[in-house]
């Protein structure tokens, strides 16, 4: 049996492509229970403190337009294990850090490792899987890997209380170190075809530039890349809303952002059922209307004064199950019409995803008034913004498609 052929059903490649995924997950919501701690013992305001998590997901969108191409050049698994190294490193100068600015410089070289995960994880189940099957796929690892950002603020909420914020950084070194070490033994090459023009500079540029040009892709990518940014404005801002606003205990803190982030798990548990009965566009379209009533409804409720923790967590959690629907649906496709630059394609979808989330983070912070409102207001808008964008720039296409679908069948 062909090598690839059999990884496709390995329990093994599946749980690695599921922990490369994590990355990104682990390095932003472990430490979440620890940012007051954080801006206390460093003095640091409360801009400096989110700056961890902001410069961390600029330096992941950038990142990933180099990584991308090469894993298309040098394949998947080596460019893997360069960024697990790197990762647990940089944790390590995280975790030892004696002022802010040295934190926030550690968290940026992070960044650059973390990045490889979410790029080589794409690519790894668009070179094994098809366009329908792929978004299945993506389905059933993203449910699974939605208990990551849910299970950690909990993990790192106990880490707080017992050992200190250093230890979360302890504990992200460790887990880049061991995860390195699996892929050394246990990843294959799933990139059989690699490309030995990704990274000429014509190549990269005339590659980024036939996928800007590509409504249907962009539309999918801007779709996900704004409701991830409302997952990640809600991400920047909730420890400092339910800690400081609410009063939840540190301890506490992780439990309720688990109920939110793992309702994620739940919209992505039913999208393969909604792919299968109305197709990748219409999923989409369904799982992103979801969440712009979510968003208003969170929105409506900050500017009601409505100063409730339920008036936070119900909408997000809302917000959380159709991001699940929509995302996978808008990996596969997204991915579906550039087989032979996955790498490219998903680095240039993670780059717009990260840079509109570091963004909508910079907006949490900057408004902040010590109420709700900045990041209530924030998610609504990026719900709408993500409506907007698909529906002008893939939704006409889907149509286009069908017509031509029937005209070819005609003729047949």
């Amino acid at each position: 049996m062909d090598a690839l052929a059999g990884a496709r059903d390995s329990r093994q490649l599946k749980l690695l492509v599921i922990l490369l995924a994590g990355f990104g997950a682990i390095s932003t919501t472990l430490f979440l229970p620890s940012l007051p701690a954080i801006q206390e013992e460093l003095g640091a305001s409360v801009n400096q403190t989110q700056l961890t998590l902001s410069v961390f997901f600029y330096g992941f969108a950038v990142s990933q337009l180099i990584v991308g191409p090469l894993a298309d050049r040098f394949g998947r698994r080596k460019v893997a294990l360069g960024g697990c190294a790197l990762y647990a490193l940089a944790g390590l100068a995280c975790a030892v850090a004696p002022d802010i600015e040295t934190l926030v410089a550690a968290r940026l070289v992070q960044s650059m490792g973390a990045c490889t995960g979410a790029v080589i994880s794409r690519a790894i189940v668009r070179d094994l899987y098809g366009r329908e099957e792929g978004a299945r796929m993506m389905a059933r690892l993203t449910m699974i890997m939605a208990l990551t950002p849910g299970i950690a603020p909990i993990l790192g909420g106990q880490i707080e209380v017992w050992l200190g914020w250093r230890f979360a950084f302890v504990f992200m070194t460790l887990f880049g170190g061991g995860l390195c070490l699996w892929l050394w033994t246990g990843l294959i090459e799933t990139n059989r075809q690699p490309d030995r023009t990704a990274l000429r500079p014509l190549s990269l540029l005339r590659n980024y530039g036939r996928l800007l040009r590509d409504p249907v892709y962009l539309g999918f990518a801007l779709c996900t890349a704004c409701i991830f940014s409302g997952q990640f404005a809600f991400l920047s801002g909730s420890s400092f809303v339910l800690i400081e606003l609410f009063g939840i205990a540190p301890d506490s803190f992780g439990y309720y952002y688990f109920v939110v982030v793992v309702s994620y798990s739940l919209g992505a548990l039913v999208a393969p059922l909604v792919t299968k009965r109305l197709g990748i566009e219409r999923s989409v379209l369904s799982g992103v209307l979801f969440t712009v009533a979510s968003g208003l409804a969170l929105g409506g409720l900050a500017l009601g004064r409505v100063d409730l923790v339920l008036a936070v967590v119900v909408p997000m959690l809302c917000f959380e199950i159709g991001f699940g629907i929509l995302h996978p649906n808008s990996v596969a496709g997204a991915l579906a019409a550039f087989p032979q630059m996955a790498g490219t394609a998903s680095a240039l979808m993670g780059f717009l995803q990260m840079s509109v989330a570091a963004t909508a983070g910079l907006a949490v912070s900057g408004f902040h008034d010590g109420t709700q409102r900045p990041l209530a207001l924030t998610v609504a808008a990026l719900g709408c913004l993500a409506f907007a964008g698909f529906f002008a720039l893939t939704w006409p296409r889907r149509a286009e498609s069908a017509r031509s679908g029937s005209a070819r069948t005609g003729d047949g």
